[in-house]
């Protein structure tokens, strides 16, 4: 059975900590659903928590990382959007 990339394989079970490789994948999920709306996106992983960091243009486009980001990491209590709207 193959393996596929959806949202579902990247969900994190609830109080099992934040790992590193959870953090990238999380990131490239992100990264492809946001169609270049953020530039020099990453997600960093302090103290257990995740962090979005990059630059958009709009809220909106925030939002929209938000967003991905809430869906894909349910079951993590810290996650903090860093995101710069310029």
């Amino acid at each position: 059975m193959r393996r596929d990339d959806s949202s579902r394989a990247l969900r994190l079970e609830p109080g099992r900590p934040v790992s590193q490789d959870f953090a990238e994948r999380l990131e490239r999920h992100i990264e492809r659903s946001a169609c270049g709306r953020v530039s020099d996106f990453h997600v960093d992983l302090a103290d257990g928590a995740l962090v979005l960091r990059g630059h958009c243009r709009t809220y909106h486009a925030k939002q929209l990382v938000l967003q991905a980001a809430l869906d894909m990491a349910e079951g993590v209590i810290d996650l903090s959007n860093q995101i710069e709207v310029n």
